[in-house]
């Protein structure tokens, strides 16, 4: 019950993100794995046999109907945080949402004014906001170590240009909203939310989704922040708060995991380490358990004014890409985007088909090229140095392993020097050029000239290497 001991806590999803808030449950004593659901029953149920939850259900209705869930964990597609956070609400069912809370500003703000109408605490899981490492930076900040702060710089970048999700307008892709949320929350924690201008470029995928972008916020204050944001290429995740006297750097703006103060000739002057954590979600876990039990509506850490205000910035660096969704279509838009996505579906599939013809052609072209082979001549080459350590094992040489001569006529000229068969009196020694155990075939190497070998008693040579004295 609500206020009471730990809270049932459920996760509406299967992906990537739920297992991760699933292992986090396991390490936060203010909640407990209750319930989870899925479009697919079965994969409900094999997601909670695996992490303990005690319910699987196959669709939001049915969890919301469970009286016993307190906190409701929404980890789905952009698309569909909407839809879902509104029923949470309506059913009374305390909610946090992934990033971003909403598509747009007015989405957000329909269902944070019926929160409020209907007494309902939901929240948004910007990670970075509620971690403890981002009060160290804060407090060093005002410090005024660096003197005062005009700049800002930060790049998160990501290879995760062939997920789904992030190519699929429906699903409300791009990496502004994905990757770059990020970076714009990082900047309202440091310079605010004063902005008087934005301006951004980016370019596009094929389905016209934002893919790299470079966005510029100007403050009224004079202090100007510099994003860069890409789902394509791998950056490294570096932040740097430039002041008067010395600049900031911070490692890992997605999840902070250091900070080094440098004065105004690049001398470190102090440097700190984020304390140790579980998986980094369990501080927004438990700021959202404590926030229920004390019956507020929002955390502290972001409030509601400061979700809306994200989500209008978003929205302004979306005009200015001309990046838009389904969702916010009219009909006649709508009609033209299902055209033009019919186009793109049907020209990718005529270019795999004319791929995979060439392939079988190339292929066809291949095989009836001759195989080309060296004789042993051209292959010959001065032979190397002998190598004692070469075949030691723990330690000790390898010593002799006798050997016979298969019946063929395959055997080695006589070319590296003399026959080691005539020298040795059939024995082959460590003193001898350099040579390597070929277990595939059962054959030594002298030098580079091949000679089959047959070992006695021995069914692979590498068995034999072992047992030797």
């Amino acid at each position: 019950m609500l206020g009471f001991g730990r809270l049932n806590m459920a996760i509406v999803g299967t992906g990537y993100m739920a297992g991760k808030m699933a292992e986090t449950i396991r390490y936060v004593s203010e909640v407990r794995p209750y319930a989870v659901c899925s479009r697919s029953t079965d994969r409900a149920y094999e997601f909670a046999q695996k992490y303990g939850f005690k319910k699987a259900y196959g669709s939001l209705q049915e969890l919301l109907e469970d009286r016993k869930v307190d906190l409701v964990y929404i980890a789905t597609p952009h698309s569909e945080h909407y839809e879902q956070v509104k029923m949470c609400i309506e059913y009374g069912r305390p909610v946090l949402c992934e990033k971003p809370f909403c598509l747009n500003a007015p989405m957000a703000e329909e269902l944070l004014a019926l929160a409020h109408e209907k007494h309902v605490f939901a929240a948004e899981a910007m990670w970075i906001r509620f971690l403890p490492f981002a009060g160290q930076i804060l407090e060093t900040l005002r410090s005024g170590i660096i003197g005062e702060p005009v700049m800002l710089t930060a790049g998160l970048g990501y290879n995760v240009g062939r997920v789904r999700r992030m190519l699929d307008p429906d699903l409300g892709g791009g990496a502004l909203l994905d990757i770059g949320i990020y970076l714009l929350n990082f900047a309202s924690m440091i310079f605010g939310d004063d902005i008087s201008r934005i301006n951004a470029h980016c370019t596009y995928t094929a389905l016209h989704m934002d893919e790299q972008e470079s966005i510029t916020l100007r403050y009224s204050s004079g202090r100007i922040a510099q994003l860069s944001v890409s789902m394509v290429g791998v950056s490294d995740r570096r932040a740097v708060i430039s002041g008067t006297k010395g600049c900031i750097v911070i490692e890992n703006v997605n999840n902070f995991e250091s900070l080094t103060v440098l004065d105004s000739d690049h001398n470190r002057i102090s440097s700190y380490k984020r304390p140790g954590q579980r998986t980094g979600y369990e501080y927004e876990i438990r700021a959202c358990a404590k926030a229920i039990k004390e019956d507020r509506l929002e955390v502290e850490q972001m409030d509601h004014d400061q979700i809306i205000s994200i989500l209008h910035m978003t929205d302004h660096i979306r005009g200015q890409l001309k990046v838009r969704f389904p969702q916010e279509m009219d009909e006649q838009e709508l009609e033209a985007y299902h055209k033009f996505r019919a186009e793109h579906t049907a020209s990718r599939k005529a270019a795999a088909a004319a791929g995979a013809d060439g392939g079988e052609a190339a292929s066809a072209g291949k095989l009836r090229q001759p195989l080309l082979r060296k004789t042993r001549q051209q292959c010959r080459i001065r032979p190397r140095r002998p190598r004692r350590h070469f075949f030691r094992l723990r330690g000790r040489a390898m010593g002799k392993v006798r050997f016979r001569w298969p019946e063929t006529d395959s055997r080695p000229e006589k070319t590296c020097r003399k026959h080691r068969r005539e020298r040795h009196g059939g024995m082959i020694t460590d003193t001898e050029r350099t040579r390597a155990w070929n277990t595939e075939s059962s054959m030594i190497r002298w030098g580079r000239s091949e000679c089959p070998l047959t070992i006695s008693g021995a069914p692979r040579p590498r068995e034999v290497w072992r047992t030797l004295p």
